[in-house]
């Protein structure tokens, strides 16, 4: 399982993985998960470039984590993680359209 398919699992049973609300606890989930076998590759790069396309997106250009983006602009831990999903998906339809033209 790479990192946007556990996404993708979280996004429908979030309680049942985290007992928190939070985008906070989210972020420790998915670090937790991650690092329970570093060497396996889970593209977990791909939060990197997802907080790439959020400062892009958001034209907020600093040293932040995605998580604390987020936060930063829904004003809380809860509305951050609802709206991590919406944005997650328009960034992966972005890049997937990207990637096609790239081929062209």
């Amino acid at each position: 399982m790479n990192t946007i398919e556990l996404i993708n699992t979280l996004r429908n049973r979030t309680a049942m993985y985290i007992q928190k609300h939070s985008i906070f606890c989210f972020r420790a989930f998915i670090n937790g998960w991650h690092f329970r076998n570093i060497e396996e590759d889970v593209n977990l790069e791909v939060l990197n470039d997802f907080c790439l396309w959020l400062q892009k997106y958001y034209n907020i250009y600093d040293n932040r984590s995605w998580d604390e983006l987020l936060f930063l602009i829904f004003k809380n831990e809860k509305n951050a993680l609802d709206n991590f999903f919406i944005l997650f998906d328009k960034f992966i339809t972005c890049s997937d359209e990207n990637s096609k033209t790239d081929d062209l």
